[in-house]
């Protein structure tokens, strides 16, 4: 008899180390918890930390030649961005190749995915790890924050999502703190790191097919929507790169195309005549991709305008305020992120809608795009002769 009472104490000492019952039909749709700072005070020993509190944005319209802005930015001219929160959850648990939050009680953190139930759920259900079955638990004692996000792979989410986030962040966590990153970081990952003062030796890397449960598991909510920027942690950014790097203050003077050659998407097709062209305006044809971090942070600290898409307008944020920014845009996506990343720095923003091209070479990436030049022409000569008393 006393051994099966010692079974039964045995199996229910071990119950928070175990993962979600493996119900299948549950793990088709298992449950996510939107209101974290709810769930902290419903449950003793979590800490919901405030770091910043609400705060009103206003974005000026962009310009454009089209008849009318496209209405996907109206929503975006005044908006209110959510309060920012460190938390502290003890065995919370990692799983996934982009590091999802599963709280305790078996359900995952919606505010680290995105803003609102309705993009939970669509970012959610392109997760793996969040409808597969969970691998094995391997148990971390000690103090972690996690650098995981979707996207980490990308050099704007991961500077926007992961590094500016940071801001509000190293001044609280303990001494012993250990960051939980993804496996296979490029240069460009490190080198932010390391300007913020964290050592490889504070890294531990988290493979795509584990799960962790971690003592005290550190995260910031809510997900850091790009269409939320301010100021202040993008300057922090700017500044704290710049200083490391030694580029001081200069006089912008440069005019710089963005090469989206050997991408996957959002390439134009066209990108040679356009690149002739925009060299008869001082445009100097580069791609960020294939430059260390410390270089973009050099070049685009003289920018003085800048044609482009993708990624590479994140390095607008090193560029003194007023630059020209003027986006590609594929019409039938198109991406808000820089606008607002442009209005929160004092930038001039600008954008062309191109023609839209099928992507033949990548089926399931976004479009290709087709410039027209004569459009471009008139588009720039605007954008080159604006002065910032007409964008007051």
């Amino acid at each position: 008899m006393r051994f099966f009472e010692k079974l039964a104490r045995l199996r229910t000492s071990r119950v928070p180390s175990l993962p979600p019952k493996a119900d299948p039909a549950a793990r088709l749709n298992p449950p996510i918890t939107g209101d974290i700072k709810r769930w902290c005070e419903d449950h003793e020993g979590s800490v919901y930390r405030v770091l910043a509190e609400p705060e009103t944005i206003h974005c000026r319209p962009p310009r454009t030649l089209e008849p009318e802005v496209h209405p996907a930015f109206q929503p975006y001219f005044d908006r209110q961005t959510p309060e920012k929160a460190l938390l502290r959850i003890s065995n919370a648990r990692l799983v996934g190749s982009n590091g999802l939050v599963i709280l305790p009680d078996g359900t995952f953190v919606g505010q680290l995915i995105a803003n609102g139930p309705e993009g939970w759920r669509t970012m959610l259900a392109k997760q793996p790890a969040y409808y597969s079955p969970l691998p094995p638990i391997h148990r971390k004692e000690g103090s972690y924050f996690s650098l995981m996000v979707i996207g980490w792979q990308n050099y704007y989410h991961w500077n926007h999502d992961v590094i500016i986030k940071l801001h509000w962040v190293l001044d609280h966590l303990p001494g012993d703190i250990r960051f939980i990153a993804p496996p296979n970081l490029k240069p460009f990952h490190y080198d932010t790191l390391k300007l913020l003062g964290i050592r490889p030796d504070q890294l531990c890397y988290f493979q795509p097919d584990e799960l962790w449960e971690v003592e005290s598991l550190y995260f910031v909510v809510p997900y850091p929507k790009p269409s939320m920027d301010t100021l202040e942690p993008l300057a922090w950014f700017k500044e704290r790169s710049q200083s490391v790097y030694g580029v001081a203050p200069r006089r912008p003077f440069k005019r710089i195309f963005l090469s989206r050659l050997g991408d996957t998407h959002f390439r134009t097709v066209n990108e040679r005549p356009v690149a002739r062209f925009l060299s008869a305006y001082g445009f100097e044809t580069l791609h960020p991709g294939h430059m260390s971090f410390s270089e973009q942070v050099e070049l685009f600290s003289s920018a003085e305008a800048v044609v482009g898409t993708g990624t590479g307008l994140f390095n607008m944020v090193f560029a003194s305020p007023g630059a020209r920014i003027l986006q590609l845009q594929e019409p039938t996506h198109m991406v808000l992120a820089l606008w607002t990343l442009s209005e929160a720095l004092g930038h001039s923003y600008w954008y062309l809608c191109a023609d839209t091209v099928p992507n033949r070479d990548y089926p399931d990436a976004d479009a290709d795009l087709l410039v027209q030049i004569p459009k471009l022409k008139i588009t720039l000569a605007n954008m080159l002769e604006e002065t910032d008393s007409t964008r007051a």
